[in-house]
């Protein structure tokens, strides 16, 4: 019988091996712990010294490129936080700016009345995402669904042409929800579920040179709470060529955009 195949095995040699490489599992070094691994099948044969030898050498290996790269790892993870945390905290103070533009808009037009409503919506994907909106009246200060498709209603209609405006829509809401139907194309059920009975509206694209970046919706439940004139103050405001820029340059960053491509990225991803 030859020497290999009569070798005794050393249960104390077994548990000590299997302890080093359990010290070096999850150390840093996955190539090693396979080597080691691959090693200790051998147990059973000549030599078993280089077997201690190596599975000790591969356990302090281990956790030296631990030690070594734990700093950076977690130094990694801090910066990482810190750039989610500043990037928080400039689409708050983004998002802050707008509202106070917006604000500062209505009282400039004279549309701060508890029968007024002034909204700013951007344009991503096929879609608008509405970003601010300004109300004495905290009912019609509400955001709503948030979102619109593009081809329809008065926010693609003054997306298409540049500027729309209506007055004196029906005082009756069935009949109301029958108009909206079919002026602008949206289904009854949504007419329906929509919380403010406008009654008179204008809405303005809003450019930044020859770049769409947006538009702007005056509503009233007034049936003549918005005229042209409104909007005219409004298009020569220094106020709304603030936003125009605003819009320009930071529209991505906005919370309601981010959270926008956010959500559809997760529907992609499971379609």
């Amino acid at each position: 019988m030859s020497r290999e195949a009569s070798a005794p095995r050393s249960p104390w040699l077994e548990s000590f091996v299997r302890r080093q490489l359990d010290l070096f599992r999850g150390r840093g070094g996955f190539v090693l712990a396979t080597i080691a691994a691959l090693i200790g099948t051998a147990s059973n044969a000549p030599g078993l010294e280089m077997l201690i030898v190596a599975s000790i050498v591969f356990a302090v290996l281990g956790l030296a490129f631990e030690l070594r790269l734990r700093p950076r790892y977690n130094e990694l993870l801090l910066q990482v936080e810190q750039e989610k945390s500043t990037a928080k905290a400039a689409a708050r103070a983004l998002q802050s700016a707008l509202e106070a533009q917006l604000r500062k808009l209505a009282e400039f037009c004279e549309i701060n009345q508890s029968h007024h409503r002034v909204s700013i919506y951007c344009h991503v994907g096929e879609e608008f995402v509405m970003l601010a909106r300004e109300s004495t009246n905290m009912s019609l200060r509400k955001p709503g669904r948030g979102v619109y498709p593009s081809d329809m209603g008065v926010i693609g209609q003054a997306w298409n042409v540049g500027e729309t405006f209506r007055s004196r829509w029906p005082e009756d809401r069935d009949e109301w929800n029958e108009f909206q139907s079919t002026e602008y194309g949206l289904a009854l059920q949504e007419v329906a579920a929509l919380s403010m009975h406008t009654r008179s509206v204008g809405a303005k694209r809003l450019e930044q040179g020859s770049m769409k970046v947006g538009v702007l919706v005056i509503e009233s439940t007034e049936p003549q709470g918005v005229r042209k004139s409104h909007l005219t103050k409004a298009e020569e405001s220094m106020l709304l060529r603030s936003i125009c820029e605003i819009l320009a340059v930071s529209q991505p960053q906005f919370p309601a955009v981010a959270e926008y491509q956010r959500s559809h990225a997760l529907v992609h991803a499971g379609a």
